[in-house]
């Protein structure tokens, strides 16, 4: 896969709010003209149509069409899923009067899983008949790579992750049967990543993750109260989007990384309960 990834030297911010489609990872802040094209985060009161990015250019060569970044024109080579929302809710909620059930509201599951999931399935959709149609590299004669965001509460969710638990476990499950289909017939991978805590502006909200070195900082005070519950192992701190980027490239570079999730979480397990 040399020919998809020419530098693999830069950093790939993901945004967990959104869905990025990037023709290269890279491990340093990107200029703006080479920025990653971001599409709207689906949910169940708006989604949007990916068709139009996705088809907003052709390649040079008029016999394989290849989706291109409408600002820069430049191909895409692999789509990465990072949508995702976390919504803690019990499954049995406390039930206060006895006469009247109270229930685990359907509605906060169903966007979760609408986010998370069906944003992750529909941006694979339509991504794949544009990969299919790109010139084969390389001595496998590769055409892309699917990349997936799950997590490791798909392994060890928490108490009221039901539905954040479900959605990534979901994510997990799909990739070797995609996989073992795209992979024959279009010479396409898919591999999987399970992030344990990361700095985000989901875990570190008001934070810039993608800002300047001081920025960038992780307050002592989170840290020590992340590893008093146990969110954090070793290395003792949550990890960073360089390192989440430098396994991106990895994949992209390695093509035997296939049809597997792997887990990028420090050794971490999620306690049962906050």
């Amino acid at each position: 896969m040399a020919d998809l990834c020419p530098s693999l030297t830069s950093i790939l911010h993901l945004n967990p709010l959104t869905i990025h489609c990037s023709p290269l990872p890279t491990l340093h802040p990107l200029p703006q003209s080479q920025q990653p094209l971001t599409l709207p985060c689906p949910g169940p009161a708006r989604r949007p149509d990916l068709s139009p990015a996705l088809s907003a250019g052709k390649s040079q060569s008029p016999n394989h069409p290849q989706p291109q970044d409408p600002t820069t024109n430049s191909s895409f080579s692999f789509p990465i899923t990072s949508a995702g929302i976390a919504r803690s809710e019990r499954a049995l909620p406390k039930q206060e009067d006895p006469t009247t059930p109270k229930l685990m509201s359907i509605e906060t599951f169903d966007l979760v899983l609408s986010v998370n999931l069906r944003g992750t399935v529909d941006l694979i959709r339509h991504a794949l008949p544009h990969l299919s149609t790109s010139p084969p590299t390389g001595p496998d004669s590769e055409r892309g790579i699917i990349i997936v965001v799950s997590s490791a509460a798909a392994y060890s969710g928490q108490v009221g992750q039901l539905a954040y638990s479900a959605s990534k476990g979901a994510i997990a499950s799909l990739v070797l049967p995609l996989a073992r289909e795209i992979g024959p017939s279009a010479g396409i991978r898919a591999v999987g990543i399970a992030p344990a805590v990361f700095h985000t502006n989901m875990s570190l909200p008001g934070t810039d993750p993608s800002g300047a070195a001081e920025e960038r900082e992780q307050p002592e005070a989170v840290v020590k109260r992340l590893k008093e519950i146990g969110l954090v192992e070793w290395p003792p701190r949550m990890g960073k989007g360089e390192e989440f980027a430098r396994l991106v490239g990895e994949i992209v570079g390695n093509s035997m990384l296939n049809g597997t999730v792997v887990h990028l979480d420090g050794a971490v397990r999620f306690p049962s309960k906050m």
